[in-house]
């Protein structure tokens, strides 16, 4: 009896040594922000905090303007070796720049206020300025011209540049794996849109360089329909039909900044299977989408 009684008076005592460890004031670290067009991210490294009861309030306002409004409260994270707090504010306006204060405090002692000032990004415009060139089914030759179409993606894409528009008219561009390779630039990309003349199909899509522009496509392939080869950066997948894929857009490592919107995927699992093979859209180990 009298062991066991010294034996939990040791166990106890020992948890307490330990609950005193861990309850240590917090240090604030790096602080990183990031943007989408409709919101902006947060991650704040800290140090200590044993015990996970440091918080940081956030309010934002837009850039210069004396009104704060209030935004969710960071979370913690503490996996993988990171130790910080994140989160987002979320709702925003595209293409606009906003203060975020952050107030980072902790009961145990510890704390700091710090403001950045982070613009979210402008939603993509098809671009204005350049060349329109036309597209036809077919393999080489045309002038470009709605008369005179190229023949193929690959003449087409053998003379494209930033700021090209080039209308893709009905018919079955599959058969073969396409590559579209001619990189665009910052806001001035080059846009592969459907003509509107009908259905403009293809069986495999691999893009490689920066900056290009895939809209209005009906793309059907049995393993990977859309993927990146390579580096490719600021790529934009618009108003596509994906069928029959089992990785309908998946992305490989060198791909970063996409923009994926109002596409429809349709994937090659019968949902009375049960199965979750396969991915709808897969960015796994690539950044910025």
């Amino acid at each position: 009896m009298r062991r066991d009684l010294i034996g939990a008076l040791v166990f106890s005592s020992g948890l307490l040594a330990v609950e005193h460890a861990v309850a240590q004031s917090v240090t604030a670290g790096e602080l990183r922000t990031y943007s989408t067009p409709q919101s902006v991210g947060v991650e704040w490294d800290v140090v200590g905090d044993g015990d996970h009861d440091a918080a940081v309030a956030v309010r934002y306002r837009p850039a210069g303007s004396a009104t704060w409004a209030p935004a969710y409260p960071l979370f913690r994270v503490d996996f993988a070796g990171q130790n910080m707090l994140a989160g987002s504010v979320l709702f925003l306006p595209p293409a606009t720049s906003f203060d975020v204060e952050l107030t980072l405090s902790d009961p145990d002692g510890g704390g700091e206020t710090r403001t950045a000032t982070v613009a979210t990004l402008a939603v993509p415009t098809l671009p204005t300025s350049g060349r329109t060139f036309h597209v036809a089914p077919g393999s080489g030759g045309g002038s470009g011209s709605e008369t005179d179409p190229f023949l193929g993606i690959e003449a087409a894409d053998a003379v494209a540049a930033p700021g090209d528009l080039i209308l893709v008219h009905a018919g079955s561009y599959g058969g073969q794996r396409l590559l579209f390779d001619a990189a665009g630039t910052v806001g001035n990309y080059v846009a592969w849109v459907a003509a509107g003349d009908g259905p403009v199909l293809f069986d495999d899509l691999r893009i490689r360089g920066d900056y290009i522009w895939v809209e209005g496509f009906e793309i059907s392939a049995p393993d990977n329909a859309v993927r990146n080869e390579g580096a490719s950066v600021g790529a934009v997948l618009k108003g596509n039909r994906i069928t029959g894929c089992h990785y309908c857009i998946h992305l490989n490592v060198g791909a970063a900044g996409w923009w994926i919107s109002d596409n429809v995927i349709v994937g090659d699992q019968d949902p009375a299977s049960g199965s979750f093979s396969g991915e709808g859209v897969e960015l796994s180990h690539t950044p910025d989408h």
